[in-house]
């Protein structure tokens, strides 16, 4: 993030004040692998995949090896999404921590807006790829993980309690039915 203050003008005589232009770098891929916690996703699709895996292993439909392509695909997407949101909604608290304060929306390397609008296009494409591509009850489960992430946990009770936490519990039950 470069600040960049205007200069004296014509129009600073005039009582106006100097303006304070703030100028974000492009986003970079290890800015971006950052902000989606690769690990932690790569870590949830990997729990999915197993899941699926072990589900359908003795069952008449088999393993469906699209099916098992496209949850992978939309979960990576919904939950990269979710955890843009997170990051968007906690850039506040990240600043203050020293554990979080180089993250990129903290320090400043990314515009929040960016992080927002890429977050909520990618939670729209998981849970659009999965309604498509696998089944609606697919679909409604990726949605409701993303709700509970976002909305319950982020909006709601992770600022009001410390038990919060608990509440992730519910989302990491629904990759149970995911098959």
């Amino acid at each position: 993030m470069v600040k960049v203050e205007s200069q004296e003008n014509s129009y600073c005589s005039q009582g106006y004040e100097k303006m304070e232009i703030t100028i974000y770098p492009p986003l970079s891929f290890s800015s971006y692998t950052e902000l989606i916690k690769t690990k932690q996703t790569f870590l949830l699709v990997y729990t999915t995949i197993f899941t699926y895996l072990v589900s359908a292993w003795n069952t008449t439909a088999g393993i469906r090896i699209w099916g098992l392509l496209w949850i992978t695909i939309s979960l990576f997407f919904a939950v990269s999404g979710s955890t843009l949101l997170n990051m968007y909604i906690d850039r506040d608290i990240d600043a203050l921590m020293e554990r979080t304060k180089n993250r990129p929306l903290p320090s400043g390397k990314i515009h929040p807006f960016t992080v927002l609008k890429h977050g909520f296009i990618f939670v729209i494409a998981g849970i659009f790829l999965s309604g498509i591509f696998i089944n609606i009850i697919t679909m409604f489960i990726v949605f409701f993980g993303f709700f509970f992430d976002v909305v319950v946990y982020s909006l709601w009770l992770k600022r009001r309690t410390r038990y919060s936490i608990l509440d992730l519990f519910l989302v990491e039950l629904q990759v149970v039915y995911l098959r």
